[in-house]
């Protein structure tokens, strides 16, 4: 808070409004409560209700064999699987890596082929690994458990607009959970858009649209 504060300052010196993703989510509303007169409105795209303590607990105590993924229940497990997952991210070329990413999402483009290129790095061997590394997603994950949001929900006064993915299907009884506790202590206005959890690339036009509505 103390580095975003310093780098807002540099950018704007009144209030404004704030619009975040995943992670950034949860930054934004640590952000809005510390100093809610800067911020006139804050729209999360599908970030800022995860409680890392409550999805272990749910996913410990559900059938797993109705999963089609296997559940991380603990933060150990969830910071093996993202290290697992950041750096094994790793492709003998393009080509390869393009080919997995077309699949990852609803829709597909030229600019989004930009955007998933912009995310990855080509090594001095020609491989093709991300920009960020484990040890990254381990600080975002760390940082979500140690300062959940639902510590401060009851201190945002910011009028807060969540637009919240509902797929995969998977997710959506603990996503349901977490996002109706996240309304309730908010007092936030809840929309539910049929996309992943980048719903931003997904549909970047009914985005785009909410965006210009709740800010204009």
């Amino acid at each position: 808070m103390n580095w975003l504060s310093k780098v807002i300052e540099l950018i704007e010196q009144g209030s404004f409004y704030l619009m975040a993703h995943s992670w950034g989510g949860c930054i934004a509303l640590h952000y809005a409560a510390q100093y809610p007169e800067k911020v006139k409105k804050i729209l999360l795209l599908d970030g800022g209700y995860h409680q890392k303590q409550i999805q272990y607990d749910y996913f410990a105590k559900i059938n797993k064999e109705q999963l089609n993924f296997k559940p991380d229940c603990s933060l150990e497990d969830e910071i093996k699987s993202y290290k697992v997952d950041f750096d094994g991210y790793v492709f003998s070329n393009w080509n390869d890596f393009l080919e997995v990413e077309r699949n990852n999402y609803l829709r597909w483009s030229k600019l989004l082929e930009q955007a998933a290129k912009d995310l990855m790095k080509e090594e001095a061997d020609g491989t093709i690994r991300f920009c960020a590394c484990g040890d990254t997603a381990r600080g975002a994950i760390k940082s979500m458990y140690n300062f959940p949001t639902d510590a401060i929900y009851d201190k945002l006064e910011t009028p807060i607009l969540l637009i919240q993915a509902t797929i995969p299907a998977s997710w959506n009884e603990i996503r349901t959970i977490l996002v109706e506790e996240f309304q309730k202590r908010t007092n936030s206005l809840v929309k539910r858009v049929e996309a992943t959890h980048l719903l931003h690339w997904d549909n970047p036009f009914l985005i785009a649209e909410e965006v210009i509505d709740w800010m204009k």
